[in-house]
């Protein structure tokens, strides 16, 4: 019997030997395969941390363009500006159904187009805008690619009727004055800015065409529009080029009536104070305009300095028939008697004293030439 229970002792223990050595096997090998899977997810989320860092650099190559990027270079110059600016940009007058650059500035809040081509009498409308009040204040400052602008309308500000809205590269708007910018503006500094080559990225080339039909003119007006331009990268920097020209006609007419105040008159009729119109006006004008430009720029940059030079000619020649029926003096009474059984009835009559006719043609051309040339150091390029 004791050796019985010796046999089962030693059996008892050889099981448990086995028992405690299958389980430290299961272990380690637990233990091995959590280190591997362990590896293997570290390796696996190493990507997933280089993708996560990239998606920055990939974030900073978004380009905006097209309206969007119109909206938002407007809202930048108003953003970063010390004063009141309102800008529109090409794309802006692009899209809009404007003959001059005079009538898209008039889109500009707080601006407004005046539309009388002599002397500002409302005598004499234009049919498309001559200038424009910023906050319905005169004497606007004009600048040309941020300098001095002339113009040959006798005024001190230039003519936007006669700058194609296909040479405008944007326009700013001053409201206020400020250090910055030359005095002699009251009402405000207007700054047209043309197409440069850098603003495209490549080659580009646009053809337009419009045509106007004048309801009193019963007649049509053409319009024909072109640019082109390139980019190039040369060993010596990149290069830009380009050209546009620019042919517009606009024929349109008015009639315009006046009539004087009427004068009390004592004397026409006996104890009666009866109003004489003191005069009339019939006027009936035809307006032929003709405006053509041509405009040419390029521009070389490196990593240090921007060159620019521009040339831009402008011809507009406005021819006016103007046809006018008056009568300068008062107008003359007459009176007649109509005979009645009871009594006599007088009527007091109008009839012109004079009737003048005056008919004259009126021819108005503007050239305007203009050459910039000027040099900035490519501060993007510095700081890089």
């Amino acid at each position: 019997m004791i050796g019985n229970d010796s046999d089962n002792i030693g059996a008892q223990r050889r099981l448990l030997r086995r028992i405690f050595l299958s389980s430290a096997s299961t272990l380690v090998l637990c233990a091995l395969a959590s280190s591997a899977f362990a590896q293997e997810t570290a390796s696996a989320a190493q990507p997933a941390t280089t993708e996560t860092a990239a998606a920055p650099d990939d974030l900073q190559v978004v380009v905006v363009t097209g309206i969007r990027n119109a909206l938002q270079s407007a809202a930048t110059i108003k953003r970063k500006a010390s004063t009141f600016v309102d800008s529109i940009t090409a794309s802006d007058v692009a899209a809009l159904p404007d003959l001059s650059v005079a009538e898209a500035l008039a889109r500009v809040p707080g601006v407004t187009v005046t539309r009388f081509s002599i002397g500002g009498s409302p005598d004499f409308p234009s049919p498309e805008g001559r200038g424009n009040l910023i906050r319905g204040l005169g004497f606007v400052r004009s600048e040309f690619n941020g300098r001095d602008a002339f113009s040959a309308n006798g005024g001190r500000s230039l003519d936007w009727s006669s700058i194609p809205p296909q040479l405008v590269g944007g326009v700013d708007v001053y409201k206020n004055a400020s250090a910055d910018l030359i005095e002699g503006g009251i009402g405000g500094t207007i700054n047209l800015r043309t197409l440069e080559p850098f603003d495209r990225k490549g080659y580009f080339a646009a053809v337009s065409m419009d045509v106007n039909y004048g309801d009193l003119a019963k007649k049509f007006s053409p319009s024909y529009n072109g640019v082109i331009g390139n980019r190039w990268s040369t060993s010596i920097g990149e290069f830009g080029l380009m050209g546009a020209l620019s042919t517009s006609n606009l024929k349109s007419a008015y009639n315009g009536w006046q009539q004087g105040a009427p004068i009390p008159r004592s004397d026409l009729v006996d104890g009666q104070t009866v109003g004489v119109v003191e005069g009339f006006q019939l006027r009936t004008s035809d307006i032929d305009r003709d405006r053509s430009s041509a405009y040419l720029a390029g521009q070389w940059k490196n990593d240090t300095m921007r060159l620019t030079g521009k040339y831009i000619r402008v011809v507009n020649k406005t021819e006016k028939f103007l046809s006018i029926r008056s009568n300068p003096s008062r107008m003359a009474a007459t009176t007649r008697t109509i005979p009645s059984p009871t009594r006599p009835t007088t009527q007091v009559g109008l009839r012109p004293a004079s009737i003048d006719v005056m008919c004259r043609r009126l021819t108005q051309m503007q050239t305007r030439r203009a050459a910039l040339i000027s040099a900035k150091p490519n501060f993007r390029s510095m700081a890089a």
